[in-house]
């Protein structure tokens, strides 16, 4: 299979016009951002935490599609105790009420909801006896009312176990409020506990005295290769099945960080996966029984290749994904960047239309968890972190691309 691919790229990384920034807080690390869009086409609700993965999470609202942001909206104290990407969905029940659901992960996965479009939450409450690493991915609805989910983990945090632990700690409050997290790994099954190791510390936060612990979570060790995980919902996404089921692993291809793209027909389900050991191309499974069986993993094409996808169909039927570029011959490899084409072109294992660089990244490949919205007016909102000013910490930005900046031809 290609490592790279023959596509024309839209490069939109100049297009300071396009860009509205969401948070920004100079010497703090914001990143790993999710979006959805309310019933009403122009409110979108954002949720990120302030650090690398875990820390205290943010919520904010745009009332006008994504051009202006909020502050920082009140949220529940336990927000502060997340370890792993906080994930969000619109889910609706039977009965077509809607509500908002917010995962947050590792041992065990947690779930905040809220009945009133996010302005007010409940908790974070574990959703079984199973951890995972950034669960729930993605989820699909396939009847009303149900869902099924899916995560990865790799024998580190599904299941309980003390070989290692990490300790939240919290200090300030209100604006002043900090996280900070330490591990520690123990020889005896928690009899005792070596040296405690801090994850990213932000400026300053060595200097603070008043940290105190909120929140202690236990895990294990890498036991396998990544494994995807499935649990089913029957309820509008309130409760969650107890057995998470394996569907998917790979004896070398590490497999992780899901996306669920219908077909247009909705006859069939397509699965794009980040290949975390960085030896293959992206990958993808199918289902045609809504869930209930899979196919074995295939590479896809070079210019799918990338993390984090995140798929939304346009107006005129074609698929916008958006996600870090990791194609390991790609001239925008690191930065956060877009596939147009069709559902037929992943089935069929062309390269699609085209690719877009939406922002350049200036650090790595450290970018690009990106939320994607489609507006009524067939606009894209699509919402990321990333490295986009030299020598700053990352912020988060949200992007519009308009049905006329993407050729169809």
């Amino acid at each position: 299979m290609l490592r790279n691919y023959t596509l024309p790229i839209l490069d939109f990384a100049s297009d300071t016009w396009r860009q509205t920034i969401v948070d920004r807080e100079p010497g703090v690390y914001l990143g790993h951002p999710t979006t959805v869009l309310l019933d009403d086409g122009k409110t979108m609700v954002t949720v990120y935490p302030k650090n690398h993965g875990f820390g205290q999470i943010v919520l904010k609202k745009s009332m006008d599609g994504g051009l202006t942001w909020s502050e920082r909206l009140p949220v529940p104290e336990s927000w502060s105790t997340s370890l792993e990407t906080p994930i969000l969905y619109k889910v609706y029940d039977k009965t077509g009420k809607c509500r908002l659901i917010m995962f947050s992960s590792l041992y065990p996965i947690r779930m905040s909801v809220s009945e009133d479009d996010g302005d007010t939450w409940s908790e974070l409450a574990p959703v079984g006896d199973y951890g995972g690493i950034v669960a729930m991915g993605d989820i699909a609805n396939t009847a009303p009312g149900e869902y099924f989910a899916l995560f990865h983990d790799d024998g580190r945090f599904f299941h309980p176990s003390r070989k290692r632990r990490a300790i939240v700690y919290q200090s300030g409050d209100g604006a002043d409020r900090r996280t900070r997290v330490q591990t520690q790994c123990t020889p005896d099954n928690g009899q005792t506990w070596g040296p405690a190791e801090d994850r990213r510390l932000q400026p300053g936060d060595r200097e603070r005295r008043d940290w105190k612990p909120i929140y202690t979570a236990y895990s294990g060790e890498t036991e396998t290769n990544f494994h995807l995980y499935q649990v089913w919902s029957r309820d509008g996404g309130l409760t969650w099945s107890s057995t998470p089921r394996s569907i998917c692993t790979h004896p070398v291809a590490n497999l992780c960080e899901p996306a669920i793209i219908k077909s247009p027909d909705g006859g069939e389900l397509a699965v794009l996966m980040r290949e975390n050991a960085r030896k293959m191309n992206s990958m993808v499974i199918y289902s045609t029984d809504q869930g209930q069986t899979w196919t074995e993993p295939v590479e896809m094409q070079g210019a799918l290749t990338g993390d984090r996808h995140c798929a939304r169909y346009l107006k005129d039927g074609r698929l916008f994904i958006s996600f870090r570029d990791t194609c390991l011959e790609s001239p925008t490899r690191g930065d956060w960047c877009a596939w147009l084409g069709n559902y037929d072109d992943i089935k069929n294992g062309r390269e699609g239309q085209y690719r877009i660089r939406i922002m350049k990244n200036h650090r790595g490949m450290d970018c690009a968890y990106p939320g994607v919205e489609v507006l009524p007016d067939g606009t894209v909102v699509t919402t990321t972190y990333g490295h986009w000013t030299p020598g700053e910490d990352p912020y988060i930005v949200a992007v519009r691309i308009r049905p006329k900046d993407l050729p169809t031809a």
